[in-house]
Parts: C-alpha cells; structure tokens; sequence
C-alpha cells in the first residue's frame, strides 16, 4: 500500500503542473491518480458532438446544425 504522504504530494504536484493524470509504478508499487478539472465537462461534450457528427454523416462541419454551439464552447475552453 502506498503510503498516504507520497499520495499526497502526488497529487500536490499533478495540481501544480496542471495534469488530469498520473501513472506511477515501480517494481513495488503501482498508481494511477486521477483529477477531474473544471473544463472537463466541456472537452468531454466537444468530443461526444464529434461522434455524433460523423454517426450522422456530417463530413463538413460547416453542415452542422450544431456548429455555432461548438464554435462557441471551443472558444470559451481556449480563454480559460
């Protein structure tokens, strides 16, 4: 079992980089340490429109009904 103070200066560093995701393992140990940030929900959205597209048949996304929606979630994950 990984001890709790390793643990938490894991996550103490995936914070202070930026990272959603950790994988760690030696021949002792193994660990993966996940975080969900705040723009997950959007990227996650973004990409179930992509499939939905394709499923769909849109080969131009200038088709799309649902393009200005996207355009418009794109832009906000890009300022944040």
């Amino acid at each position: 079992m990984m001890d709790i103070r390793k643990l938490k200066e894991l996550v103490k560093l995936m914070v202070e980089n930026d990272l959603t995701e950790l994988d760690l393992r030696d021949k002792d140990e193994q660990a993966t340490v996940r975080r969900q940030t705040a723009f997950a929900p959007y990227i996650e959205a973004i990409d179930q429109a992509k499939i939905l597209q394709d499923s769909m048949g849109y080969s131009q996304m200038a088709d799309h009904p649902l393009k200005p929606a996207l355009d418009q979630m794109q832009l906000s994950n890009q300022q944040l």
